[in-house]
């Protein structure tokens, strides 16, 4: 009865570890043109455009149009906040466009009307992130690409320009956080470049490294405001993070992983644990690359190209190219993107992955033992609890596929011999069964 009850325990384990890592994720594509910036913080709401206007998508009720027209370049990103109620954006009209915010509830935009204002020498006003609670659309205003100023833009209407030096020849704000009191972004140097820069309660501060040289842009903040992340960190350009607290940085992913071609961080989680970075081809857009982070609570990081990533784990891509996933959710478990290099014929996309991401959490409730890395191509570092009586490896059917009695497995284990694929790990001990799920790519 015994070993019964155990071989039970096993298949259901399995099942449900499969089916709560394959089944639940969920890669939708979009019928209309439709262009997805941002997601809100579950993934359930997507904004983004088509050739004329701005769209929303619900989970529950499809693709709506929402207007403000954007047609010209200096349209900026729609954004949402957490709840998916307000979206920040830009209504262009001509050669110009002014910042917006749309209440979803009320179906209205309002305009930030700094271009219509006749003593304003401004030929645009667009926003590029809009805070997690709905209050605050950051964004920049100028006369072109080089000659800007970071402003922002609340929800009752009034407008603030964002302080930088005045040697520099202009700056952008790209993120904010959650409540709107920390701001990323840039400074435009006179060469040019854009050098990152950062606002807490409106006062600025540049982004330098320990070198004392500037970094590239910030392009994401964490929802609570204590964490920066931006690219062009030191000599090789490296993708970084940056604790405003503690005024320390931490390199998240190398550079030289694509032919040495420049990192840019595209989004990342509201917790900074799950981003997407692109290796731009700008000879040809379909040849460029973007690869996920995933800082693990357990084992060793993971930095993948996305499409090597979602075959390891198991999710049916249908032949879709997501090398051109633009967004992550705030929770880190919902992508958005476009399969194609054309973004105004290809079709979009959402997947939906659960709690795949957190792949490397052991299922028990309290974990004893542990692998990594996890994924892995070849290698995996095992701690077994003292007491182990057996250890296995097991396919997604609960075929043993290696077992070693006590005493007998090795620290370090070569799994490059199991085909790709997920498999479950199972320790035996005096008191009970353990099990851990193993990506092997």
């Amino acid at each position: 009865m015994k070993v019964s009850i155990i071989k039970f325990a096993f298949i259901l384990c399995v099942v449900l570890l499969w089916n709560n890592n394959k089944a639940v994720a969920q890669l939708t594509f979009f019928e209309d043109t439709f262009i997805p910036h941002n997601l809100n913080y579950d993934g359930t709401v997507a904004v983004g455009i088509n050739t004329q206007e701005h769209l929303i998508w619900r989970k529950s009720q499809g693709i709506e149009a929402i207007g403000g027209k954007t047609s010209m370049p200096y349209a900026g990103r729609a954004s949402l906040s957490e709840d998916g109620m307000v979206v920040g954006g830009s209504i262009s009209f001509g050669i110009s466009s002014e910042m917006a915010i749309y209440n979803v509830s009320e179906g209205t935009w309002q305009t930030s009307d700094i271009v219509s204002d006749t003593t304003s020498q401004e030929i645009y006003a667009s926003g590029y992130r809009i805070s997690g609670n709905g209050n605050l659309l950051v964004g920049v205003k100028g006369y072109n690409f080089t000659q800007t100023k970071a402003i922002t833009f609340n929800a009752d209407g009034n407008i603030t320009q964002l302080p930088y030096p005045e040697s520099d020849a202009g700056a952008r704000a790209n993120v904010v956080s959650s409540d709107g009191s920390v701001i990323g972004g840039c400074i435009i140097s006179n060469g040019y470049q854009r050098e990152g820069a950062y606002w807490v309660d409106n006062i600025f501060y540049p982004l330098l490294d320990t070198d004392n040289n500037p970094t590239g842009e910030v392009m994401a903040v964490s929802a609570d405001g204590s964490t920066l992340f931006g690219y062009g960190y030191g000599a090789n350009n490296d993708i970084y993070k940056y604790d405003i607290p503690s005024h320390t940085f931490e390199v998240l992913c190398a550079a030289n992983v694509n032919g040495g071609v420049p990192p840019i961080l595209i989004d990342m989680s509201d917790d900074g644990k799950v981003g997407l970075v692109v290796y731009y081809n700008y000879t040809n857009l379909a040849l460029s690359q973007v690869y996920i982070y995933i800082d693990k609570a357990v084992g060793e990081d993971v930095y993948m190209n996305i499409n090597d990533y979602l075959d390891s784990i198991g999710i049916d891509r249908q032949g879709v190219n997501v090398n051109h996933v633009v967004a992550v959710s705030g929770n880190g478990q919902v992508l958005a993107g476009i399969d194609g290099s054309d973004i105004y014929t290809s079709p979009s996309f959402i997947i939906e992955m659960g709690d795949i991401l957190s792949v490397s959490e052991n299922t028990n409730a309290a974990k004893t033992w542990s692998v990594c890395p996890n994924p892995t191509k070849d290698m995996i570092n095992l701690n077994l609890p003292n007491d182990y009586e057996q250890f296995s490896i097991n396919d997604i059917h609960g075929k043993c596929i290696k077992t070693y009695a006590k005493g007998m497995c090795p620290s370090v284990l070569n799994v490059s011999d199991l085909p790709n694929g997920m498999y479950l790990l199972h320790v035996k001990t005096k008191q009970t069964d353990l099990f851990d799920k193993l990506v092997k790519y």
